[in-house]
């Protein structure tokens, strides 16, 4: 059997075309590229996983993520300098999300573990981050 891996990631949003500008900015500098754009769905290839984004349903557009609801609480994203994460932070103070921690090193966590935190625009928390060394 071959060793398992997430094939992809589906979130749901309550404005796909704020979803596509967001995430679109964000996954570019990850080395994601946007390979179905529709209505019904945006896709991002590149590394692993593959990023789905669906269109929320009417009657849940009004329910932004609540972190430590049930479910997921949050994805991070490991990029190989903190370069990328300084970036990541510049996007999302750009397109106006909310910041939840500015680049710094997070030492708990690993000597030289640097990373920002921020939602996307449905609430769904988002860390870059990067281990040096």
């Amino acid at each position: 059997m071959s060793k398992p891996s997430i094939h992809h990631l589906a979130l749901t949003s309550s404005a796909l075309e704020r979803a596509r500008e967001f995430y679109g900015e964000l996954l570019g500098l990850l080395g994601y590229h946007l390979h179905i754009d529709d209505p019904e769905i945006l896709a991002w290839s590149g590394p692993d996983p593959e990023i789905l984004i669906y269109p929320a349903r009417e009657d849940q557009k009004g329910r932004d993520h609540r972190l430590y609801d049930p479910g997921i609480h949050h994805i991070a994203f490991r990029v190989d300098s903190r370069a990328a994460v300084d970036s990541a932070f510049e996007i999302a103070t750009r397109l106006r999300v909310l910041v939840l921690e500015s680049p710094k090193t997070f030492s708990q966590y690993h000597p030289d573990y640097y990373a920002t935190f921020f939602h996307d625009p449905d609430g769904i928390k988002l860390e870059v981050m990067h281990i040096g060394g």
